[in-house]
């Protein structure tokens, strides 16, 4: 029994990954924080870059819209425990510009509102 010659087959080409929109938040001045919004789609990240001080808390909450956040580090490494959140706050652990990305699994309108603030003790 002959096996059958394999036919070519084509591989589809990878969809390729999400593109990722960045902009540094700039808070009003005067104010610990914002709010930021946009429309977005699955093929589209949101990156927001805010500058932040260790020992500050940056807090983030999705306002409104079917979207979900990841928190990243200065350098890009996902903060634990933040992938795919809807709110976030914490004391930041060092200075730099932290990532905060705005996913969604279906296009639409988005508002979150973003704060950084010293402790006060």
């Amino acid at each position: 029994n002959s096996a059958p010659s394999p036919s070519p087959t084509v591989s589809p080409t990878p969809p390729p990954g999400p593109t990722i929109d960045t902009q540094r938040v700039r808070f009003p001045p005067g104010s610990n924080g914002t709010l930021v919004s946009g429309q977005t789609t699955p093929a589209v990240i949101r990156r927001y870059l805010v500058n932040a001080r260790q020992g500050q808390i940056l807090s983030v909450r999705v306002v409104n819209g079917a979207v979900t956040l990841d928190i990243r580090y200065p350098g890009g490494r996902l903060v634990e425990d933040a992938s795919n959140v809807l709110s976030w706050e914490s004391e930041l652990a060092r200075d730099g510009d932290y990532m905060i990305d705005v996913v969604a699994d279906r296009s639409g309108q988005y508002e979150v509102d973003i704060n950084v603030r010293d402790i006060t003790r």
